[in-house]
């Protein structure tokens, strides 16, 4: 995780913690991503530039319907694979309160990393 997205996190935690968890290709990182993109995201002014450009990413690898996948997506082996592989943080705003989401993993074999991204959330 990027520390100055683990930095932003800590600073408005205990607001609204909120887990995505669901099966591997279930559509957690879609999910995410069209809601960032509605809410205005991680940073409001350049979610509109961030899906254009995913929208772009996602085409040219020949994934069209994964641009909102993609918006969440920190790393390259994610988009390759169109799958989460860590637990993925994103924190954000709205008029009244302030969210941090947690993309997790969907496969068997990423248990552990759920345990961790489930523990002190408020919602699952």
């Amino acid at each position: 995780m990027e520390s100055s997205t683990l930095q932003h996190c800590v600073a408005h935690r205990g607001i609204l913690s909120v887990a995505v968890l669901g099966s591997r290709h279930a559509g957690k990182s879609t999910l995410l991503g069209h809601l960032l993109v509605k809410i205005g995201g991680m940073e409001p002014q350049g979610m509109a530039q961030r899906l254009a450009r995913a929208e772009q990413d996602a085409n040219d690898a020949g994934q069209r319907d994964a641009a909102y996948a993609w918006v969440v997506y920190k790393r390259k082996a994610e988009r390759n694979l169109s799958s989460t592989l860590d637990l993925n943080v994103h924190c954000c705003s709205t008029k009244k309160h302030k969210i941090t989401f947690t993309d997790t993993p969907g496969t068997r074999e990423a248990v552990r990393f759920l345990a961790r991204g489930v523990a002190g959330q408020d919602a699952a």
